[in-house]
């Protein structure tokens, strides 16, 4: 029955005493009774507001963005919107911007050491802004694009003249610091939304050429290099294989990249087949002139003369302003001489424009470094190359960053490691340092958190002598403890709330934005951000504005929002009853087999700890039913703790064991085994049951174990229930898709068949209300396979995806819904109305509770009604084969 038709703002929240309803409305409470008209409910609080106050605040853990001085003196950071620099030994930290209300992002320091350019938001649009690098003076401002847009990974020329960067509508640009003129470098990417994406820039000594990447329409990369005097860009790899990173040797002889052949099939990281395949990258060098020699050509140790060893030296020599005046310094200290004036860079020679790939391909060698996830190429001094080799750079089940940086010289041949445990690293400009961000893997027992913060220290790059003592701390680490800004939080609030509709401009999938009038929302919402007291209330305004795009996956989160102190728990894996005053054990849960991640504290070999054990104190306190068995486990997580076991009448015995954080793993565990158990049971033991828990890694590793561990039965149960989603589940459907091809008999054993890995009778698949994302899209190719019936309820309906954008101003997050989901059909599918099922099966509450599932019930019976009878393959009688007649 409809009680009351709203026509305002969103109804937030609604609770009743039965007899009146409340509800909230953009801030504000009405009651309603029905039949009636809400009324307004006056709400006054009066308080110190403590969060609307202007402050210093520390923000060393909001750094996100580093970029290190030419000569590694100093870094340039991002930091709650403001660019501040920071001394790796002496000196102040310098704050550039001190712009509270204003975002800047991604400092980048010049080649020449007198410049900071950084992107900032203060005339509204993202603009690039070029600032002194004491602080001093106005910044100067580069507009940018007329619309919304963002921008990432600028790279300086060598005489810092000039700035290459990248965009979020998938363009490279060029920005000439001296005319200002914007020029773009090519056609944009050809594929953007899930697909692998990388933009690497590097420019020649000489400034003149930049390398770039372009995602082509074969779903691979190639490098392209771009003339600054002509504006033109023409492509130097092979469409045949995939090329990133690009980066140009100092001396001018060379143009470095990474280039793999099997790289293909992992370029659509949406696709769950692409978590199959691990490319491998090699190093690659072009010959930038027909002269060069190849930098791998046979090596033969000759007297040269000093003449031939001058013009040698000079050859090879560093050609950048940076490395240049680097030598200038080492030969200043020793020959204490007036030193030369700088001389202009000699031009770097390249002769590539106009020729074939294939004749650039016979320029280009592979260097003799093995292949491997190879990342972040990057050139330092001459002839010296330096990559991470990360191995979960291919991994999608990867925990996070865990690279070693390698450094190979052309001279020598050989490679040699400078650092280990690192997420990314930077060369400094004259390329004796080298800036590294590395981080360490949390504690298996620690409690799930976001992605640890790197440790940043500028290192000079070589490798450590055998034997030598790693650098001391003070002389090398960047100290972030004393990074404060000043807060301003109104100005803030205001800024993010602009911020978050630039965003959806810059990202929503549908540039009308499903005919929301997102002007007109900005300008009826603005006040309300004026006369908000919290950051709370400011996400609050988000959801209201976010709400007229009427899209999944649109959401908002975090932000510098107080929060009371968390105290870890301490959690045995058990469920309790209360026996005789004493806490004992009504079921212990042990994570089962083949669980490495599921750690049972019950259920260690060893304790003999069993069902109707009872728990007598913990870590030597008496325990009884007066007290909750949580209040002397507090804290304990991760902790061994000792419990006083009794078991029947035997004597209380003391045992160690180590609670833990949260037991969702183990009972999640404890779900499926027995769901496998039910179906096994209900069918005869013809039939498997395999749950997806989301469709990323967790569904990838799940489908993996469960499903080809039971290729023995007959037909299959596809629980996909509470899927969380994640990436488009197109392996699970390519293998349950899998028909029969054929038999093998071999001498011994039983009879083969192609394919061995598949179950191939009857499938059917279970979906709830709460699977979505990736979850819609499972049950949507189910049926759109014809692979069974799909049986629950109608999933959630959100298949416009979402990919990363850029942090709020505190560190808060909101998402744009930028690539949507239609069907072969043409018509745009699911979003915001789910997948039905072939079967609507409600979970009965009172049937749930007497230990019935319905849904799995309901499948089994289907499955079971599709199963037709098996009968073995048959070998037919062997052939014999004529003898050849014999000849006359």
């Amino acid at each position: 029955t409809l009680v009351y038709r709203n026509t305002g703002p969103e109804i937030r929240s609604l609770s009743s005493d039965g007899q009146t309803l409340v509800f909230d409305r953009l801030g504000e409470l009405y009651t309603l009774e029905p039949g009636g008209e809400p009324k307004p409910v006056s709400v006054d609080v009066t308080g110190d507001m403590p969060d609307v106050r202007a402050r210093i605040a520390k923000v060393g853990d909001e750094v996100v963005n580093v970029s290190v001085s030419p000569t590694g003196l100093r870094a340039a950071v991002e930091a709650h919107g403001e660019i501040l620099t920071v001394p790796v030994k002496k000196g102040p930290i310098r704050n550039l911007t001190n712009t509270p209300g204003v975002m800047e992002r991604e400092p980048s320091w010049s080649p020449d050491g007198q410049s900071v350019a950084y992107f900032s938001d203060a005339s509204g649009l993202y603009a690039l802004h070029v600032a002194s690098q004491t602080g001093e003076g106005k910044p100067k401002a580069y507009p940018l694009a007329p619309e919304a847009a963002y921008y990432f990974h600028q790279v300086w020329s060598p005489d810092s003249k000039k700035i290459a960067f990248s965009d979020n509508h998938l363009r490279t640009w060029v920005l000439d610091l001296a005319s200002g003129k914007l020029s773009q470098t090519g056609e944009p990417d050809y594929w953007g939304g899930f697909t692998d994406q990388t933009h690497g820039l590097s420019w020649s000594p000489d400034s003149k050429w930049l390398a770039w990447v372009r995602y082509m329409p074969n779903h691979l990369h190639s490098v392209l290099l771009y003339s600054t005097e002509t504006g033109r860009s023409f492509p130097v790899t092979d469409p045949m294989g995939d090329a990133r990173d690009p980066a140009f040797d100092r001396n001018g002889k060379y143009l470095y990249f990474l280039g793999s052949n099997n790289a293909g099939m992992a370029q659509h990281q949406l696709d769950m087949t692409s978590d199959l395949y691990r490319p491998t990258r090699a190093v690659y060098a072009i010959s930038l002139a027909a002269a060069t020699a190849s930098p791998t050509a046979p090596e033969s140790d000759d007297e040269k003369s000093v003449a031939e060893t001058r013009e040698k030296a000079k050859e090879d020599a560093d050609k950048t302003p940076a490395g240049q005046a680097g030598e200038a310094k080492k030969d200043a200290k020793t020959k204490p001489t007036t030193p030369p004036p700088p001389t202009a860079p000699k031009a770097t020679v390249v002769d590539l424009a106009g020729m074939s790939l294939g004749a650039i391909g016979e320029r280009t060698v592979a260097l003799p470094i093995p292949a491997g996830p190879l990342t972040n190429l990057a050139a330092g001094k001459p002839g010296m190359v330096f990559w991470l080799a990360d191995p979960g750079a291919t991994d999608p089940n990867a925990t996070g960053p865990d690279g070693t940086l390698k450094r190979f010289n052309l001279e020598d041949r050989k490679t040699e490691t400078i650092a280990e445990h690192l997420a990314d690293f930077q060369i400094t400009a004259d390329g004796e340092k080298v800036l590294l961000a590395e981080v360490k893997s949390p504690s298996p027992d620690a409690p799930p958190s976001g992605p640890p913060h790197p440790h940043y220290s500028v290192v000079p790059a070589t490798p450590k002598a055998p034997g030598a003592p790693p650098p001391k701390a003070e002389d090398t680490a960047l100290a972030f403890d004393g990074l404060q800004v000043r807060v301003d939080p109104p100005a803030e609030w205001a800024q993010m709330y602009h911020e978050v509709w630039r965003i959806e401009r810059a990202s929503f999938y549908d540039p009308n934005f499903h005919g929301f009038d997102t002007v007109a929302a900005e300008k009826r919402l603005a006040p309300y951000v004026a006369a908000i007291q919290s950051r709370s209330d400011l996400n609050y305004i988000f959801q209201e504005m976010l709400t007229g795009f009427s899209v999944g996956h649109l959401r908002g989160s975090g932000g510098a929002i107080p929060a009371a102190q968390k105290v870890s728990g301490g959690l045995l894996g058990a469920d309790y009853k209360i026996e005789g005053g004493k806490w004992c054990l009504a079921k212990i849960y042990s994570g089962g087999a083949w669980s490495p991640d599921a750690k049972a504290p019950l259920a260690q070999p060893g304790l003999n700890i069993h069902e109707g054990d009872c728990i007598t104190a913990i870590n030597g306190q008496p325990l009884t039913a007066a007290t909750d068995i949580q209040q002397p486990l507090e804290g304990t997580a991760g902790k061994a703790v000792t419990i006083g076991v009794a078991s029947g009448s035997a004597p209380v015995r003391e045992v160690t064991v180590v609670p833990i954080a949260s037991e969702a793993r183990l009972r999640n565990l404890d779900w499926i085994d027995g769901n496998r158990r039910k179906v096994d049971q209900l069918s005869g033991g013809k039939l498997a049951y395999v749950y997806l828990p989301d469709t990323g890694g967790g569904g990838f590793t799940s489908f993996n174990r469960y499903y080809f561990a039971q290729t023995d039965k007959q037909g299959v149960v596809v629980d996909e229930r509470f899927n969380g989603g994640g990436q488009m589940a197109d392996y699970v459907i390519e293998v349950l898709s899998r028909r029969l091809q054929g038999y093998w008999s071999p001498r011994y054993g039983a009879i083969e068949r192609t394919p061995a890995a598949s179950i191939l009778g009857p499938k059917v698949m279970i979906a709830n209300e709460v699977s979505g994302s990736g979850g819609d899209a499972l049950p949507w190719m189910f049926k759109h396979n014809q692979l069974g019936p799909l049986v629950g309820k109608r999933t959630w309906g959100g298949l416009v995806g979402i990919s990363g954008m850029p942090p709020l101003m505190d560190g808060g997050q909101v998402t744009s819904p930028d690539v949507g989901f239609f069907s072969p059909a043409g018509t745009w599918d699911v979003e915001n109305h789910g997948v039905d099922p072939d079967v609507v099966v409600e979970q009965d509450p009172k049937a749930v509770a007497a230990g019935h599932d319905p849904q799995l019930e309901a499948a089994v019976t289907l499955a079971l009604q599709k199963l037709g009878p098996v009968t073995p393959p048959t070998r037919p009688a062997y052939p014999v084969y004529p003898l050849k007649p014999a000849k006359p």
